[in-house]
C-alpha cells in the first residue's frame, strides 16, 4: 500500500493481508480498498478471517454476521480496516465466516523456517529412499524425527543408524486410526510435531487407463493422495495451532508433465499438487509453510521389479541430494521444490498449450 492510500489502522493491522498481493488503486475520492489481484479468492477469505478474529480478540471490532460477512469491515479506534471483494463471484466465495476456526495469538503469515534444530518431525515412507534421506537430513539439522513406514525391519535399521534422535513408527498411511496412533506416539515421544512430511508412495503399474484394474487405481490413489490427506487430517489442526511449522507433500514431476501408462500415479500426484496449493493458502495466515516436492527419476527402490523392460532406466538422482533440496525448501518456505530443472521445457510446453487455449477462448467473445 502507498502511504497516501492506506487506511489508518492500529497494530496488528499490518498483518491484515499477508497471503495475497494487493491492488490498492481506487477511484479519486473513493475509500482506499484492499482487494485480490492475481490471487485466488480463498487467500483473501482466510486473511479476512484471521484479521477478524484478531480484531475481535483485541476488542477492536465486532464479529460480522449475515450478509455483512461477504464484505467484512471492522472499526479500530474509529478508523476503518477494510477488505472489499468487489465482484459478486468473489463475494459468494467468501460466504459466512466460520466461527470455530482458531486464530493464532500473533499472526505473521508463513515465514522461512530459520531453525530446524530442536523441532519434532514426522516423515512417512521413511524406511528407504527419499523418505529416509529426508529423515536423515532433518536429524543432521538437529531435529527429532519419527520415521513412519510399514516396513518394520527397515525402520529398525534406519533408526539404529540415526541413534537417539529418531524413533520408528509402523504406519499404513491409508489407515486413519493408525494416523491417530502415530500422532499420539510422536507427541508422547518427542512433543508436538512441527514438520510433517507426507512422502509415502508406490510406483506406477504401467497399465494404460483403459486396461488398468480398478483395484490398482484405488490402491495408488489411496496411498499417494488420500494418504496425504490423512496426514493433514491427523496433524494439520495441531500444527496450525502452534502458529508455525511446515508441511511437505511429495508429488512428482509427472504431476507437472504427465506421461502415458502412469494414469493412476499421475492422477494421485496431480491431486497432491492441487491439494498442496489449497493447503498453502489455508495455512499461510497461521504462520505454517507448505511445500510440494516434484522430483523426477531418483535412485530408490520405488520402481524395483516394477518397471517393464522397455521402461527400465539406469541411475537417477541420489536421494540425499533430493533431501538437500527439501531442507533448503523448508528453510525458505518454497512452494514448488524442483529437483530436475531439465524437465522445465516439458512443463513450459504444457503451460503454453493451456495459455493458447485461453487466448483462443478470448477471440470467440
Amino acid at each position: 500500500m502507498t502511504a497516501g492510500n492506506a487506511p489508518a489502522v492500529v497494530p496488528p493491522a499490518p498483518i491484515f493481508w499477508a497471503s495475497a498481493r494487493t491492488d490498492t488503486s481506487a477511484a479519486k475520492g473513493s475509500p482506499s480498498r484492499l482487494r485480490p489481484n492475481n490471487w485466488e479468492p480463498i487467500a483473501c477469505y482466510y486473511a479476512c478471517q484471521v484479521a477478524l478474529r484478531l480484531l475481535s480478540k483485541l476488542g477492536k471490532g465486532t464479529p460480522w454476521t449475515g450478509a455483512d460477512a461477504a464484505h467484512p469491515s471492522a472499526v479500530a479506534d474509529q478508523k476503518e480496516v477494510r477488505c472489499h471483494c468487489e465482484s459478486p463471484e468473489t463475494a459468494r466465495v467468501h460466504g459466512p465466516l466460520p466461527r470455530q476456526i482458531p486464530a493464532p495469538s500473533v499472526f505473521l503469515g508463513a515465514r522461512p523456517m530459520d531453525r530446524i534444530e530442536g523441532r519434532t518431525a514426522l516423515v512417512t515412507g521413511a524406511a528407504s529412499g527419499i523418505g529416509l534421506s529426508i529423515a536423515t537430513a532433518l536429524v543432521t539439522e538437529g531435529a527429532r524425527v519419527i520415521l513412519a513406514d510399514q516396513d518394520d525391519a527397515a525402520l529398525s535399521r534406519a533408526c539404529a543408524a540415526l541413534c537417539h534422535a529418531a524413533r520408528p513408527c509402523q504406519l499404513d498411511v491409508t489407515d486413519r486410526s493408525g494416523w491417530e496412533r502415530a500422532k499420539r506416539f510422536a507427541e508422547d515421544t518427542f512433543g508436538p510435531v512441527e514438520i510433517l512430511v507426507n512422502n509415502a508412495g508406490v510406483g506406477p503399474d504401467w497399465h494404460e487407463l483403459a486396461d488398468m484394474p480398478a483395484d490398482h487405481f484405488d490402491r495408488l490413489v489411496g496411498i499417494m493422495l488420500t494418504g496425504v490427506f490423512n496426514g493433514i487430517h491427523a496433524f494439520g489442526s495441531a500444527i496450525r495451532s502452534l502458529g508455525e511449522g511446515h508441511i511437505l507433500n511429495t508429488a512428482s514431476m509427472v504431476a507437472l508433465a504427465p506421461m502415458a501408462q502412469q494414469g493412476a500415479y499421475v492422477a494421485a500426484k496431480c491431486g497432491v499438487v492441487g491439494l498442496s496449493e489449497v493447503l498453502r493458502a489455508e495455512m499461510e495466515p497461521y504462520g505454517v509453510g507448505v511445500s510440494v516436492l516434484c522430483p523426477a527419476r531418483v535412485r530408490t527402490n520405488l520402481l524395483s521389479g516394477n518397471e517393464p523392460p522397455h521402461r527400465t532406466m539406469n541411475g537417477g538422482m541420489d536421494p540425499a541430494l533430493v533431501a538437500d533440496y527439501v531442507i533448503n525448501g523448508i528453510r525458505s518456505n518454497e512452494f514448488y521444490i524442483i529437483t530436475h530443472p531439465e524437465y522445465g521445457g516439458l512443463v513450459k510446453d504444457r503451460a503454453d498449450t493451456l495459455l493458447d487455449s485461453f487466448e483462443r477462448a478470448e477471440t470467440r467473445h
